[in-house]
């Protein structure tokens, strides 16, 4: 087979290759692999180097390329080879049928152990010599893809130029216990949080325990979910959003009417994440979800429950940042025809989402006044009681006017933080910024690029990791967190850099304060408040002695009030909290910090400062994009001239 066809910035060619089911004996048993080769447009008959992908799995097909992704960057400067691992994909598939027309467990076995990374990479061989005249070629090793690459580099590290690999390379010394060993401690930490997150589900998962020990509970699939299986549920707390997963199907497991004791829901939802040749076989995709779901409109259409906006089952599984572009971008759009249709109201026409924006005016203000215009010359009625009572009612519509037009007005929305903050000039020269963890490697590839290779890696005091390029341009890079030095230094930096850990915020300002317990960029715990605080008056004499007076007061007022909300909301996370970091006003924060309670999170605090606005909700989310930064230093040979 030989299919040639073009899709979205690729050139695209199918072709297939007879590869023997054993490879080194002569029985005669074959299977067919499939090999999709990628090129850009512009490129098709340039002399490219190869770069062979190897999928994760453990032992997956190839991704099925799409618009944009590491494809299409891989397109600029190679020929990507997609490899369909054998028993995946277009290549002869391993299927349960498959496995079932065995005599026995022992021949499945035999026959299943002819799919292993040396058969992936004896057949990348035979692809490599057949297609490709035995060209080298470079490899991309993802998850288990970079155990397949160690096996390649054992058995014919001849065939390739250079290896690249994301995340999946095994442990030289210790084995597998070992590292269960270690795991084990960090798991029952996170079941511990999550049971002091959520008591109550203490109780519900013991009941559902119970359920399964007194009597077996079939899955959908068919399969017996045991106590031993249920724990495997457990495995979402390692995700981001996996405590909140966990809680929402704890809490719709118990059903009394249903056999066995256990919901629907919950029966459907607690599969276990297995995994057959690295193909998912419990989550449904977000699609998936959707349509079981059905349609959920906002406002419009003249039903009852026109207006009302019902969240569809997975909102509670799937946060809204992992559904797919398309999915989301339709959302909003229904959010938009539902505005527009609730501000024409019915029949009328079509009316402008921003008030005033229509006029050329802006803002709650004309809204305000085009109202008290209507109510003044609104016409008496009759036997309404004459001009008083015409005043009266006036004067309570003008009321409801602006409060209803205060009640509109929105706080304009915190700036997300940026992945690199815009550079300031640092003591010395140079100049200093902070890069997101996860920005890091790309940014430090772009000075690579400009500047040369690094010729020089020195860990310094503080926790300080210096960079010298091959123009003598020096980087020099402190993680918020610190870290401790390993081989290679800017690796373990990078990975020390992105590691997630508990933080604690605490901003505070006249007036208004937040506190909060992040871990990573996930808010475990706030609480924001405010109080009143008499603002500066150009009054003179005794009046103005008052008021700072009052002021001063009040101040201190708020002070022991954050004082309290921290003590309340912080202490209880203080033995996982890795450091205090603080913006607002310092001397308010140091007033703060001062409080005795207070004084094991006073410990901890980092410096610099977060550079903040108002403390609001919105702008402590904004936060760990700040305290998470790597600080960077950086000057160039210019800047010492």
């Amino acid at each position: 087979m030989d299919e040639r066809y073009e899709i979205a910035g690729a050139l695209v060619r199918d072709r297939t290759v007879r590869a023997p089911l054993h490879h080194g004996t002569d029985d005669g048993a074959a299977i067919e692999v499939f090999v999709r080769e990628l090129v850009h447009p512009e490129k098709r008959d340039a002399d490219l180097p190869l770069l062979l992908f190897l999928q994760g799995g453990p032992g997956g097909k190839s991704p099925r390329p799409t618009r944009g992704g590491w494809i299409a960057r891989a397109l600029r400067d190679f020929r990507v080879v997609l490899l369909d691992q054998r028993g995946t994909g277009r290549s002869t598939r391993i299927t349960g049928a498959t496995v079932q027309r065995f005599p026995d467990a022992e021949t499945a076995a035999d026959h299943l152990a002819a799919f292993r990374a040396d058969a992936i990479v004896a057949d990348a061989e035979l692809v490599r010599a057949t297609l490709y005249g035995g060209r080298r070629w470079t490899t991309l090793g993802q998850s288990y893809g970079g155990f397949v690459t160690l096996t390649y580099l054992s058995t014919a590290p001849q065939a390739l130029d250079r290896c690249l690999v994301t995340g999946g390379l095994p442990a030289l010394q210790p084995d597998a216990r070992a590292l269960y060993r270690r795991t084990y401690p960090r798991v029952a930490a996170k079941v511990a949080r999550f049971y002091a997150r959520y008591p109550a589900d203490v109780a519900r998962a013991g009941a559902v325990a119970d359920r399964l020990a007194a009597a077996p509970v079939r899955l959908p699939d068919g399969d017996v979910l045991s106590v031993r299986r249920l724990q495997t549920v457990g495995q979402v707390l390692g995700t981001q959003a996996g405590a909140e997963e966990l809680h929402w199907l704890l809490e719709e497991a118990l059903d009394d009417g249903a056999p066995g004791g256990l919901s629907d829901t919950f029966l459907d939802q607690a599969r276990p994440p297995d995994r057959v040749l690295g193909q998912p076989a419990l989550r449904r995709p977000p699609r998936e979800h959707l349509r079981r779901a059905g349609r959920h409109r906002v406002g419009g259409g003249g039903r009852a429950d026109a207006g009302v906006r019902r969240r569809p089952p997975s909102a509670a599984v799937h946060r809204r940042d992992d559904l797919p572009l398309d999915v989301r971008r339709d959302r909003r759009a229904e959010a938009l025809r539902g505005r527009r249709a609730r501000a024409r109201g019915p029949g009328g026409p079509p009316a402008p989402l921003r008030p005033g924006a229509a006029g050329g005016e802006r803002g709650p203000g004309r809204r305000r006044r085009l109202l008290r215009r209507h109510v003044r010359r609104r016409r008496p009625l009759a036997g309404d009681g004459g001009g008083r009572g015409q005043r009266a009612h006036l004067g309570h519509q003008r009321v409801r006017a602006r409060r209803a037009a205060h009640r509109r007005r929105a706080r304009p929305a915190a700036r997300p933080a940026r992945a690199v903050t815009r550079p300031r000039p640092a003591p010395g020269g140079g100049r200093r910024l902070g890069v997101a963890p996860e920005r890091l490697g790309r940014w430090l590839d772009g000075v690579a690029e400009r500047h040369g290779t690094f010729a020089d890696v020195v860990v310094g005091e503080h926790g300080m990791l210096r960079l010298t390029c091959a123009d003598t341009t020096s980087v020099a890079l402190r993680a918020p967190f610190g870290w401790t030095p390993g081989t290679p230094a800017l690796a373990s930096f990078t990975a020390a850099a992105r590691a997630d850990r508990v933080a604690a915020v605490l901003l505070v300002r006249r007036g208004r304060w937040a506190v909060g317990v992040f871990d990573g960029e996930r808010l475990v715990v706030s609480k924001v408040d405010a109080r009143q605080v008499q603002g500066r008056t150009a009054a003179g004499g005794w009046s103005q002695q008052r008021f700072a007076r009052r002021r001063g007061n009040q101040t201190d007022a708020v002070v022991g009030a954050a004082a309290d909300t921290a003590a309340r909301v912080l202490l209880p996370h203080a033995a996982e909290v890795a450091a205090l970091f603080t913006g607002g006003d310092r001397g308010l924060v140091d007033e703060v910090l001062a409080d005795r309670r207070l004084a094991v999170l006073a410990a901890l605090r980092r410096e610099p400062a977060l550079d903040v606005g108002e403390p609001t909700k919105a702008v402590l989310l904004t936060t760990p994009g700040l305290f998470r930064a790597v600080e960077v230093t950086i000057v160039e040979p210019d800047d010492r001239s």
